[in-house]
């Protein structure tokens, strides 16, 4: 449940900053008994979620495993399918941002995908739109076609898009990526 997957995100986001779980729990002004409860079946609530999503950089979904976070562990097994497709797509992310950094990786996953489906012969991608300006855009230039939300699979690329435009719908996903709030 929403509790195994709490301590494990928890306690690996600690191992990756190599320190300790209380360590992590007093820096942030919580009880010394706070990272022995969460170890014990409780979850953090309101304040000491966001207090933990930002001290780790990661959505509160991701702790939590929920939405797309659900799947994590499917998802970090199709991580290198999920980064060549975004190569495919749009080589400016790979420019812009270590594809290979685990927290990076985590937020692109929240800000850019709106679910993936695996099957054993593969994964099929589904793009998130953040505006719609930009599920408008995608729908015209996809010839009008599943209104802007397109299922892409992995070894597939998007439909063509004008240079000009898909530039446009690049800057879009990276400044929402830099601003972007994956709690709501």
């Amino acid at each position: 449940g929403v509790y195994m997957k709490f301590w494990e995100r928890f306690y690996e986001l600690c191992e990756k900053k190599n320190e300790k779980p209380n360590s992590v729990c007093n820096k942030l002004g919580f009880s010394n008994a706070t990272a022995t409860h969460w170890k014990n079946g409780a979850i953090p609530k309101g304040d000491a979620l966001i207090a933990l999503s930002t001290y780790f950089g990661v959505p509160s979904d991701f702790l939590l495993g929920l939405g797309i976070f659900k799947d994590w562990d499917k998802i970090k097994e199709n991580k290198n399918e999920i980064i060549q497709f975004w190569n495919k797509w749009d080589g400016e992310l790979a420019k812009r941002f270590n594809l290979n950094d685990e927290i990076t990786f985590i937020n692109l996953v929240c800000a850019m995908l709106a679910q993936i489906d695996f099957y054993e012969e593969g994964i099929t991608l589904y793009p998130r739109f953040l505006t719609f300006d930009e599920i408008m855009l995608a729908y015209k230039n996809n010839n009008n076609d599943n209104n802007g939300q397109q299922a892409i699979n992995g070894n597939v690329t998007v439909n063509s898009t004008a240079d000009d435009k898909k530039d446009t719908l690049t800057e879009q996903f990276i400044q929402k990526f830099e601003q972007l709030d994956c709690e709501k």
